[in-house]
């Protein structure tokens, strides 16, 4: 049986498969021995989820009081308090945040292009990861990307203390679509000041895609998230061959998303 339904029916239906949590922005002074807390703002699950289900093309903006974090013993407790803060000029510090629902497409499924040539842009990033793995007795993961293609290694930054890291870094490569480009591989690591990295695994975009990839319209972008591949196990077990997916602390399979981009400017690189 096939069942045909639109691209606002799609997106409501993917949102609504995913539980989307809470997001706060915080506010900081920057200062080079150290950056000072302002505040910070929370959007509930409840609003990010109805956000995440609204028709297509929503668009609005809103001005939210910014919440100073509770001090206890010198230390941030992450409690909002009561009274927001206050400005120099006496005012109510605000934050004024503007949403847009859009139309995602997906990484791997690039459009054919029509046979531009010359040199491109194209613009790899690195999004977020979910569910890592617990590695450290006391404390939860310091992991960051390493990038590989093209013979190039890049990094993210280190972010620490936390299982569900948020990178949203950008990686620009120069390509021909005629060239062989070879395979992207992405491994995730956590880092340690003491001893080697960990390594909990890696996701690779096989040559094939990235040729496609580099061979779709100026312009197009597209998303996707991806489960990452744990390392093999020892080559004299029964399940040597076999791909297993990386299992995060929680029990869930940890999956980074990756958001490929096109330059609409070939010529300029």
């Amino acid at each position: 049986m096939r069942a045909c339904v639109d691209g606002a029916c799609l997106q409501r239906v993917r949102a609504l498969m995913c539980r989307c949590r809470a997001r706060r922005l915080h506010i900081k002074d920057w200062d080079k021995f150290g950056n000072e807390n302002i505040g910070r703002v929370v959007l509930p699950a409840e609003l990010m989820q109805r956000i995440a289900t609204a028709k297509l093309g929503f668009e609005a903006e809103h001005a939210f009081a910014v919440m100073p974090l509770q001090k206890k013993r010198g230390l941030f407790t992450g409690k909002r308090a009561s009274a927001g803060v206050t400005g120099h000029d006496g005012e109510p510090c605000v934050m004024t945040i503007r949403v847009r629902v859009a139309e995602t497409a997906d990484l791997r499924e690039p459009p054919v292009g029509v046979g531009e040539r010359g040199p491109r842009r194209m613009e790899l990033t690195v999004v977020s990861a979910r569910h890592l793995p617990k590695e450290d007795l006391a404390n939860s993961c310091d992991a960051f990307v390493e990038v590989h293609f093209l013979e190039r290694q890049f990094h993210t930054r280190t972010r620490r203390a936390t299982y569900d890291p948020d990178w949203h870094e950008h990686f620009p490569f120069s390509v021909y679509p005629q060239a062989a480009l070879g395979p992207c591989e992405m491994r995730i690591k956590d880092w340690d000041r003491f001893t080697s990295d960990d390594f909990f695994g890696k996701v690779v975009l096989d040559e094939t895609l990235m040729q496609r990839i580099a061979n779709a319209p100026i312009g197009w972008e597209g998303e996707h998230s991806f489960e990452v591949q744990h390392p093999p196990p020892p080559r004299d077990s029964s399940e040597a061959d076999l791909p297993r997916a990386l299992v995060g602390h929680d029990g869930e399979v940890c999956s980074p998303r990756c958001h490929p981009l096109r330059s609409l400017m070939p010529g300029a690189i």
